[in-house]
């Protein structure tokens, strides 16, 4: 490979590490946004302030079952997300080796 070519798959591979960093750290931090057992707990205080005892128990068993399937599938949805995550950044380790190797071609 002349130098040109191996200059443009090093410009290449940067770019491309750049774009996977970005990618790692956006699902990182979506990773974090699940606040809706936050929001149900909210829920759960405001119907503690209600006066009516049998729509507060019905609305808490709804409630509960909502939370159950939340966190049932927020942890399946983590845990498929860690995969991602763990893809992602070994993809982007290789890459990384790869670009050294280029450079040292230069």
């Amino acid at each position: 490979m002349d130098k040109d070519t191996v200059n443009f798959f090093v410009t290449v591979m940067e770019r491309i590490i750049h774009i996977e960093q970005l990618q790692i750290a956006s699902m990182k931090s979506f990773m974090g946004r699940f606040e809706t057992i936050e929001q149900m707990e909210k829920m759960r205080a405001d119907l503690d302030k209600m006066d009516n005892a049998e729509a507060t128990k019905s609305l808490r068993e709804q409630l509960a079952e909502l939370e159950n399937k939340n966190i049932q599938t927020n942890a399946a949805f983590n845990k498929q997300l860690c995969d991602v995550i763990a893809r992602a950044e070994s993809e982007h380790e290789k890459l990384e080796a790869l670009l050294v190797t280029l450079k040292s071609i230069k």
